[in-house]
């Protein structure tokens, strides 16, 4: 390339020259790439087997031109780059510094084997390293967030677990139990008590009624610890559409967490509440057995009636005993804690029936029973009944029943007459009480007509103040 030669024939052959670099550059890295590990020439470039550096290819690392003052020190005299990177030098070199051919500093290649530089990265490149750069921030900050969240969630649940109420009172549970009058053969006289309940030790509930119990509100309750986290999520999923509906939410809670409810906390739905109940649920589980804990739940829960455990329910409702119930009687009672309203047997038959059946399913679903004892349950009606309210079970009893309770409150007080559960024995006849009853009353009526009109006990006139008149009246009526 001369000075005399056009401006546009400069710039093609430059641009031909680049070409040749790049095409040059990129076979001297596969060189590069397979000699490395035998070794490389002195002055950085690449070498052969046998050490040579290998012709026609550049030198990694190209030393710095020597200035005029290094050239004469050391006497030797610059040599003109020969093949095909003179063009390149003189191009890159003439252009940029004004004249000399060494003069421009040697293009950056690739970092081999020498210690060359890195170029510096294309856009692509850029583009993928900020990324990872900006991901690896937002990973480090969601860490610290979650991290942050766990150390408050500690920080709080300790602080609760200072107010939680001592479960450890339930190692000495005494429920109030119902005080029963029973008569000279052994039947029910009159039941006197604030809540019915009858307390069973566990050992004495038959098998048949603890599982339809299980199955029905926590059929994990033998392999959780109790808490069922399965359980909990579905439940705060069937919550959304409960939301959306006005429906009452779900909390998922097992057996264990009702037994914390009912015994040691309220029943409001906060969240500081349920997070009492789950401490308080895993320390219960520590301290008693699956069977301690069923025990109290089985004894306390509320099924309806005024009935407190199943032992009361029972009798208020099919008036057996436990040992008595069968399965689609006991699948019943273990319908009812979900709702006792909404499962009642007289006003609502068909909801009750329905759920009675499901309970049932349940039950043949977990191998408790086979299908063809859960088809032949199915087919039973439901034979549920609401037993009489407190006192007296029978009108030819109620004076009798009610001197009972008159005498036992003098000799033992009321506490006892109400929550002591205190089994009262006398000698009333039922059947002659009965005959007593209807006699006393047939002649009492035969009597009164016996004796025919009387006329009348007195007369008064009206007035504007007959009303006056009438009290005044009746005054003197009830000082004769």
């Amino acid at each position: 390339m001369t000075d005399d030669e056009p401006f546009n024939i400069r710039i093609k052959n430059l641009s031909n020259a680049l070409k040749e670099f790049q095409e040059e550059t990129g076979e001297q890295d596969g060189v590069d790439a397979g000699a490395s590990g035998k070794g490389a020439a002195p002055n950085g470039g690449a070498s052969s087997k046998d050490g040579a550096p290998i012709e026609g290819q550049a030198a990694h690392k190209t030393p710095k031109a020597k200035t005029a003052g290094d050239q004469s020190a050391s006497g030797a005299k610059p040599q003109k780059p020969s093949g095909k990177d003179a063009p390149l030098v003189a191009e890159r070199g003439g252009p940029s510094s004004g004249g000399g051919a060494g003069g421009g500093k040697p293009p950056r290649g690739p970092k081999g084997p020498g210690g060359d530089k890195p170029s510096s990265p294309g856009g692509f490149e850029k583009v993928a390293l900020r990324g990872a750069q900006g991901a690896g921030f937002l990973l480090s900050l969601a860490m610290v967030g979650v991290i942050g969240a766990m150390a408050f969630a500690g920080l709080y649940l300790n602080r609760l677990s200072y107010d939680l109420p001592d479960y450890k009172v339930l190692a000495d549970y005494q429920p109030p139990v119902t005080t029963r009058v029973y008569a000279g053969d052994g039947t029910l006289v009159a039941e006197f008590a604030r809540e019915r309940r009858i307390f069973v030790p566990i050992e004495a509930i038959p098998m048949r009624v603890k599982a339809a119990f299980v199955s029905a509100e926590d059929k994990n309750f033998f392999q959780h610890g109790g808490l069922d986290m399965r359980g909990i999520i579905r439940a705060q999923i069937s919550n959304v559409g409960n939301i959306v509906n006005g429906r009452r939410l779900e909390g998922g809670s097992t057996i264990t967490q009702q037994v914390a409810k009912n015994f040691l906390l309220s029943s409001e739905q906060r969240i500081e509440r349920k997070l009492k109940e789950w401490l308080i649920t895993r320390r219960m589980e520590k301290a008693y057995t699956k069977d301690q804990i069923l025990e109290l739940y089985l004894n306390e829960i509320y099924l309806g009636n005024r009935s407190y455990g199943v032992a009361a329910a029972a009798l208020n409702y099919f008036d057996k005993s436990l040992e008595d119930l069968n399965i689609h009687e006991a699948a019943y009672l273990a319908a009812i804690p979900k709702g006792p309203s909404n499962y009642h047997p007289v006003y609502n038959y068909d909801r009750a029936v329905d759920r009675r059946n499901w309970v049932i399913g349940r039950l043949a679903e977990d191998g408790v029973i086979s299908q063809e004892d859960a088809q032949e349950a199915r087919a039973q009606d439901l034979g549920a009944r609401i037993a009489p309210p407190l006192g007296a079970r029978d009108w030819a009893s109620e004076y009798f029943a009610e001197e009972v309770r008159k005498q036992t409150a003098q000799l033992y007080g009321v506490e006892a007459l109400y929550d002591g559960g205190l089994a009262v024995r006398t000698t009333v006849d039922p059947t002659m009480q009965k005959a007593a009853g209807i006699a006393l009353r047939k002649w009492l009526i035969a009597y009164d007509q016996r004796h025919g009109w009387r006329g009348p006990i007195g007369t008064m006139t009206l007035s504007d103040e007959w009303a006056e008149d009438l009290s005044n009246a009746l005054k003197s009526f009830s000082k004769a």
